[in-house]
């Protein structure tokens, strides 16, 4: 049992580590939440790359998605 959760730790652990991208992103959304367009211009990442980093962080349940109502 100890092992399955320190194996699953260090796949965490390496999915981050992997991406200076994602652990870069994840920095930025940490001081405040931003949409695609704001994280563009702060981290002068290109759209492709956020966007598909951006799925990778939320479909292992480290960002969620947070739609707003502008009026």
């Amino acid at each position: 049992m100890m092992s399955t959760k320190l194996e699953n730790m260090n796949q965490k652990i390496q999915f981050l580590t992997k991406s200076g991208i994602r652990l870069h992103i994840l920095n930025v959304l940490n001081k405040n939440p931003k949409n695609i367009k704001e994280l563009v211009n702060t981290t002068q990442i290109t759209y492709s790359t956020l966007s598909s980093n951006l799925h990778k962080l939320q479909q292992e349940k480290y960002i969620q998605k947070i739609k707003t109502n502008i009026i």
